[in-house]
């Protein structure tokens, strides 16, 4: 309205207000501007848009394709103070993974569990308060494993179907209880000992050297290094060819060992959260 004065506009008749047809110029003006709209909403013929390497949510690649090989990275005993740095950079490169969560760390940090999930990340089942559950009464893991499910629900609204054994310690009793839950019992099969060398490029170098199709990677977002070391390892599986997976995904298109292998030990409990 800067600048422009009303003015009174005298009566005129039926056919002199009629409205008059417009110009072929204005017609073709309007078309070329609802195209541009329609182009602008699809995503194309902007010179601002870029593509992302993110699948959409829920769209899981074909790990049984003779063609893929899948490997799912998974981060246990947070959410942790980093955890969100750790999406970022899984974000970034179009990568999907698995966090195995804490009762006790979820009770400090109830909204990172809501952005990871938002994320489109898969959220999982690691305990209330990480203990040795082949040393617990039924009643005593049922209670740890209980705890959890409860919490993820009321923070994402759903319950949370994989739960992996803190330290890697199961047993028929364990493994039993956690089916009662009608949830999977989640191990893995390439240890990156991240907890034990604090040290970026050797955990990078171990998860390279020990990766194949269809393993599942244990990492902790508990620590610094292991950040640090994500960027380069999904930079390294991705050239070796790898497609990076949640567990679900992984578990739902192929037949993948869920347990660790004879010659992956489990972890000493010096390896826990300090919670």
């Amino acid at each position: 309205m800067h600048g422009s004065r009303l003015r009174r506009i005298p009566s005129r008749s039926t056919a002199e207000t009629a409205p008059k047809p417009r110009s072929t110029r204005t017609r073709r003006m309007s078309s070329v501007a609802l195209f541009a709209s329609l182009m602008l909403m699809l995503g194309a013929g902007s010179a601002a848009a870029t593509p992302t390497a993110a699948a959409p949510r829920g769209a899981a690649p074909d790990c049984s394709s003779s063609g893929t090989k899948c490997i799912a990275l998974t981060f246990d005993d947070g959410p942790a103070p980093r955890t969100a740095d750790l999406l970022d950079i899984l974000d970034q490169r179009g990568v999907r993974s698995t966090f195995f969560m804490v009762g006790r760390q979820i009770e400090r940090r109830p909204a990172t569990v809501r952005l990871v999930n938002s994320r489109g990340h898969e959220v999982a089942n690691h305990s209330a308060n990480h203990p040795d559950l082949t040393k617990l009464s039924k009643n005593e893991i049922r209670a740890e494993i209980s705890e959890v499910n409860k919490q993820i629900r009321r923070e994402i609204g759903f319950t949370p179907t994989l739960m992996r054994p803190p330290y890697g310690e199961t047993n028929a009793t364990v493994k039993g209880v956690i089916e009662e839950f009608g949830m999977t019992q989640v191990l893995w099969n390439v240890d990156s000992e991240d907890w034990k060398d604090h040290d970026a490029e050797t955990i990078e170098r171990r998860v390279l050297a020990d990766a194949k199709p269809s393993a599942v990677v244990l990492m902790h977002d508990i620590h610094n290094t292991t950040i640090e070391a994500v960027p380069e390892i999904i930079d390294g599986l991705a050239a070796r060819g790898y497609t990076m997976v949640t567990v679900s995904q992984l578990l739902n298109s192929t037949h993948a060992d869920t347990h660790h292998s004879e010659d992956v030990p489990t972890l000493p409990h010096s390896s826990g959260p300090v919670l």
